[in-house]
């Protein structure tokens, strides 16, 4: 039986279906108080102590649906089986954070789902086993090319050799450097097929019928609490995604998009007025590894 990635959170029900497929969506919607306090988590346990103060990565909605698009066009002319759609952590050449996305498929060498790119025509797998400190990739300085990239960045398609750059300086930069916070830490966010994709279809819709302009999405950099419930997870890096409007502002819900909008200037958050009662677009609840891949 194929091998899946574990899930620390069940799926309940299906909520909308996405053209690429029957996906939860509403399953993965985290309310305000938890992102709040996995925002919090964020600055408390890896911003105190780090000079790089970003806590967001953004991606328009127009490069998400030319990317998706080229994915899945590309996957099917080669006979490609998508499993999930991943979210790697990287650092730049100035040690700031930035995220990149990647698809995912099964790999029966190593028996489970592995980021990919394609070079030459052929799959190439960006890392190997997770808990490996830099990707298992080699002398790709040559891997410049990004036409028929699969790897998409903040500032657009990515070639090989910027993942490799990104993902290693990332274990260099944000995880080799503070040791005392954590032994390991994630390296990448991910979904089943569809399920993010899916997400992207429910802020559309949402957005229509509240004729909110939907400009794109912020990847939040945040931290899960440091306590038992969270197992393997506690105190690791994760992402939550919030919809962002005009000036590149993401917005807490739809049915107060232009009351209420997350201050990124801010170190944390916590004087929300009634957050509790306020619906939330904030998309989390996917997989993470490290810590080790177990299997169903």
């Amino acid at each position: 039986m194929e091998k899946n990635p574990f899930l620390p959170f069940s799926p309940k029900s299906n909520t909308v279906l996405a053209k690429y497929g029957n996906q939860s969506v509403q399953d993965h919607i985290i309310d305000l108080p938890l992102a709040v306090n996995y925002y919090n988590n964020f600055y408390k346990t890896r911003l105190s102590v780090d000079s790089d103060i970003t806590k967001k990565a953004w991606f328009s909605i127009d490069s998400l649906d030319h990317y998706f698009e080229k994915v899945y066009h590309t996957c099917q002319l080669k006979d490609i089986k998508i499993t999930g759609m991943s979210f790697l952590f990287g650092a730049k050449q100035d040690n700031t954070r930035t995220v990149f996305i990647a698809p995912m498929c099964y790999d029966p060498k190593m028996e489970m789902d592995r980021a990919f790119t394609i070079s030459d025509n052929e799959i190439v797998f960006l890392h190997g086993h997770l808990m490996k400190n830099h990707s298992t990739i080699t002398n790709c300085k040559t891997l410049i090319e990004t036409e028929e990239s699969l790897v998409l960045g903040e500032n657009g398609f990515l070639s090989i050799s910027q993942v490799v750059a990104l993902y290693n300086n990332y274990y260099d930069a944000k995880i080799k450097a503070f040791p005392n916070i954590v032994k390991t830490d994630t390296r990448i966010v991910y979904y089943r097929k569809g399920e993010f994709e899916g997400y992207i279809d429910y802020l559309k819709e949402q957005c229509e019928k509240e004729d909110i302009e939907l400009t794109g999405i912020n990847a939040v950099f945040s931290v899960y609490n440091n306590d038992a419930s969270y197992g393997d997870y506690a105190n690791l890096m994760t992402l939550f995604f919030a919809p962002t409007t005009s000036g590149k502002k993401s917005f807490f819900s739809f049915d107060l998009a232009h009351e209420n909008f997350l201050d990124f200037s801010r170190n944390t958050w916590g004087d929300i007025q009634g957050i509790n009662q306020i619906s939330s677009s904030m998309f989390n609840r996917g997989s993470s590894s490290p810590p080790p891949w177990s299997f169903d």
